[in-house]
Order: C-alpha cells, then sequence, then structure tokens
C-alpha cells in the first residue's frame, strides 16, 4: 500500500481463539490428571503407551467432553476424533463412570469395558476403589477448573 495508509492486516478485527468453557475445563483438569504424570515417563507419552495411560487414569469428564467436542469440531483434547472415539471403546459404555452404579451393573454388559479389565487384572481387590478415587479426583479437578476458565484464572 501506499505510503500513509494503513497495510492491511492493520484494517482487519484482531482476533484470539478463546477456548469455549468446556474446553478449558478438559484441557485444565486432564494436564492434573494421574495420566498426566504417566504422560512423563519415558515410553507413556504417546503412542500405545500414552493411550494406555490416557485410557486407565484420564479425567473421564475430560475425556467425555473431548469425544463431544471432536464429534462436533473434529479434535478434542488435542487429538482427533477417531483417537477420542478409541479412548471411548477403550472406557465403556459407562465412559468412565462406572463407579457410580456401584456393583449394580457387574456381570452386565454395562460394567464390562478393557479399562475395567485391565484395571481389574491389576488388583481386583482394589481395582473399584482406584476408579471410585480417580472419578472423585477427576469430577473435584473439572469442577474446579470449571470454575477457574469461568473466572478467567485459567485460559
Amino acid at each position: 500500500m501506499g505510503p500513509g495508509l494503513p497495510s492491511l492486516p492493520t484494517l482487519l478485527p484482531q482476533t484470539t481463539a478463546k477456548k469455549g468453557l468446556f474446553t478449558c475445563a478438559s484441557d485444565a483438569a486432564e494436564s492434573v490428571s494421574i495420566a498426566a504424570d504417566l504422560h512423563k515417563v519415558p515410553g507413556l507419552k504417546s503412542g500405545v503407551g500414552g493411550f494406555a495411560a490416557t485410557a486407565l487414569f484420564g479425567n473421564p469428564i475430560s475425556g467425555l467432553t473431548d469425544l463431544v467436542t471432536s464429534f462436533v469440531t473434529g479434535e478434542g483434547g488435542g487429538h482427533n476424533v477417531f483417537y477420542n472415539m478409541a479412548l471411548g471403546v477403550a472406557a465403556g459404555p459407562t465412559q468412565g463412570f462406572g463407579p457410580l452404579f456401584g456393583n449394580s451393573i457387574g456381570g452386565t454388559p454395562w460394567g464390562a469395558s478393557p479399562t475395567d479389565l485391565v484395571l481389574g487384572a491389576l488388583g481386583a481387590e482394589y481395582a473399584t476403589g482406584v476408579g471410585e478415587a480417580n472419578l472423585a479426583f477427576s469430577a473435584i479437578t473439572y469442577g474446579a477448573s470449571a470454575v477457574g476458565c469461568f473466572a478467567g484464572w485459567i485460559h
């Protein structure tokens, strides 16, 4: 453009992509999940090891948020829709919320998932407690993250 005339980029409105409340809460809560710590271990950052760490010890509320988001936008939680669908299959019919149902779904198709089978094999006596503790921790961190995102403290 000529002298004294503004350039095209300065004429266009400057926009920054802002995450929605649920996406922000999902990302923040997942960053403090047990899986996030496991991703620091060599072999568990990405690939099959990373997928297994996320499937077994990720935040189930974030996982469900990412699954829904990826159906709408094609991406959720930094992964494409197919990765999130695979995590959904690993989580099974209850999507990680099985501890809410207690033993009432045990022995039914609703109570079975690859994740439940692995956790059960690791320690059948403790698997339910681990699932309950992870779900409680996940709910607290997701809720706190949502408040932080809403208040503008977390971006």
